[in-house]
């Protein structure tokens, strides 16, 4: 089994095909805001007929964060 980690294929890219939308990160992000530091990930879903899903880096104080890394 491969680690999970900064550099995993999950992560979310601008370059990831077949979203549906245009993607404005290469994630995993770390934007501070409101003195809280992006730490759980959420999937993206892509919005076409083929299936993609993707780790999105958010705020865990976001009601859907359901994924959460390990914080150091």
């Amino acid at each position: 089994m491969n680690p999970f980690n900064d550099t995993s294929d999950w992560w979310c890219k601008k370059t990831t095909p077949h979203l549906g939308y245009v993607y404005p990160h290469d994630e995993p992000t770390r934007f501070i805001g409101d003195n809280e530091t992006e730490a759980c990930a959420v999937y993206q879903r892509g919005q076409t007929n083929t299936q993609v899903v993707c780790l999105d880096n958010q705020l865990c104080s976001k009601q859907f964060a359901f994924m959460c890394e390990k914080c150091m």
